[in-house]
């Protein structure tokens, strides 16, 4: 990857939270069969991948590597092995960089399934008229749920011309 995209953007790269979290859970359940032990180790993982502070992860990897490897061993070496040396990607506290923090790959995945599905009905189209057609048709869809009110309100908060300017 360093040859392709280069020191700057191999540090931008991060894997996908929601992808982490259901590894994680995954494992869990198939290593830990405690399930109050299994929701406190989910709930410690969250912690640290949420934390802000290098020093602050660091010893809470170790903290929960030291006191859950009596407890659920299979898992913490699973952990060791597939994370422990990649927290750069995963760890919210080594995404400093621009919009490092911003979780948007599970709404672009859902639009773009709910454009295959619903509006697309599973057909591959590769015009861009029909595209173009196809997004006015879901903005009219999403637009239409709001009623009188909420329309006014949200054409006052994203400064949207009243509908009865001309």
């Amino acid at each position: 990857m360093l040859k392709v995209f280069g020191k700057e953007m191999l540090s931008r790269h991060a894997l996908c939270k929601w992808h982490v979290h259901q590894a994680w859970q995954r494992r869990l359940r198939s290593d830990i069969p405690d399930i109050s032990l299994r929701n406190t180790v989910y709930n410690i993982l969250m912690l640290m991948m949420e934390e802000q502070n290098e020093e602050s992860f660091l010893r809470m990897k170790e903290s929960f590597i030291l006191d859950y490897r009596s407890k659920c061993n299979s898992f913490v070496d699973y952990l060791i092995k597939n994370y422990e040396n990649r927290a750069h990607f995963w760890a919210l506290c080594y995404r400093n960089f621009p919009h490092g923090h911003t979780d948007t790959n599970m709404y672009f995945e859902s639009l773009h399934n709910r454009i295959k599905t619903y509006y697309m009905e599973r057909k591959q189209n590769r015009r861009i008229d029909n595209l173009v057609d196809l997004l006015f048709e879901m903005e009219r869809d999403t637009f239409s749920i709001f009623t009188e009110l909420e329309r006014d309100v949200y054409r006052e908060i994203f400064l949207l011309p009243s509908r009865n300017v001309i």
